[in-house]
């Protein structure tokens, strides 16, 4: 069935870009880009990341919905067209319960599981400069500057943040 493999192609897509990796030349003449960019911000006292996961699994969970939802209005074949359209049966049921869409669908759904260890361990190593963040940087100054400070304070001072 067409539609039946036109789904599954749409899932396998979307799986391989969430996957995408990287940025390259070849990757951008393909249009072979992830979906969207994280960044990460500070949103003091934390770091977090923009948009977050739960907002990166909800899009995924919406794109999943929106593929199985394409097959709800596309109706099986040898049924009376004069009925009420509602009571006309769709491809949805038929795609929607084959084993492979099923199993897609449930990994697209959970995807985001599997990453947050490794993006909350990505977070932790910028606790190391929480004090550029916590600290009153003009008290920090300001005692600073009353111990007259040599030269060599200054220039020690500055490699804190190297």
């Amino acid at each position: 069935l067409s539609l039946l493999n036109a789904s599954k192609s749409s899932f396998y897509i979307l799986k391989k870009r969430l996957s995408s990796r990287g940025s390259s030349l070849i990757r951008s003449l393909n249009h072979d880009r992830p979906l969207w960019e994280v960044s990460i911000e500070l949103a003091s006292p934390n770091v977090t990341i923009n948009p977050s996961l739960e907002e990166i699994q909800a899009a995924i969970n919406r794109c999943a919905i929106n593929v199985l939802r394409c097959s709800k209005r596309i109706y099986c074949w040898g049924q009376n067209r004069k009925d009420d359209i509602s009571s006309l049966e769709s491809f949805h049921q038929l795609i929607a319960q084959d084993k492979e869409i099923v199993k897609m669908v449930m990994l697209l759904t959970g995807s985001i599981e599997g990453t947050k260890n490794k993006v909350h361990e990505h977070l932790e190593q910028f606790i190391h400069y929480s004090f550029l963040w916590k600290t009153d940087k003009q008290q920090a100054y300001n005692m600073f500057l009353k111990s007259n400070p040599s030269l060599e304070s200054f220039d020690s001072e500055l490699r804190k943040y190297i």
